[in-house]
């Protein structure tokens, strides 16, 4: 039998892998918002770089590399 503890830590694990997320190139990656699923963010190695539906991050992401060695 689980403890109230216990259980509350299984639920938080559970919430932290419901995360969707997509993994790009050069440490980029696509996350959804967990508290408001219509909302995602590009991340660049965990940092901030753009935020709106995942459609617009992919269009975000593209951009940006079609700027690189340019």
């Amino acid at each position: 039998m689980f403890s109230v503890g216990s259980a509350m830590r299984v639920q938080a694990d559970k919430e932290k892998s419901a995360i969707t997320k997509h993994t790009l190139t050069h440490g980029f990656t696509i996350e959804q918002n967990l508290f408001y699923p219509a909302s995602w963010s590009l991340l660049c190695n965990g940092n901030f770089v753009f935020h709106g539906s995942e459609d617009d991050c992919f269009i975000a992401f593209g951009s940006h590399l079609a700027g690189v060695g340019k």
